[in-house]
């Protein structure tokens, strides 16, 4: 799901800047915005069971990620790390359930 940068800005998204390696959000937390990445790109892993770590998938310029968890009251299941300087743009969830 990808979406016009100015709608997001008109329904209230912000432009949010990740340095490289800096955590978006953790596995565990509440999933309270949309995301989509403008600049960058983002690893979404977590870890097994012996430490090893699972990547799920390497979102860039223009996609979207956690959008699948703001339907549930779910914590996220994931971590997502900027894997270098990153512009997102963020929605809160609430705006974005209204759209």
């Amino acid at each position: 799901m990808i979406f016009n940068e100015e709608l997001l800005l008109s329904l209230g998204a912000e432009m949010q800047t990740y340095k490289a390696n800096e955590v978006i959000f953790t596995e565990g937390g509440q999933p309270n915005y949309f995301y989509q990445i403008i600049h960058g790109s983002v690893k979404l892993n977590n870890y097994q069971e012996d430490g090893r770590e699972f990547i799920h998938s390497v979102p860039f310029k223009g996609h979207c990620f956690g959008e699948t968890f703001l339907f549930s009251e779910v914590p996220y299941p994931i971590n997502a790390i900027a894997l270098e300087d990153s512009d997102i743009l963020r929605l809160p969830k609430l705006k974005f359930l209204a759209f």
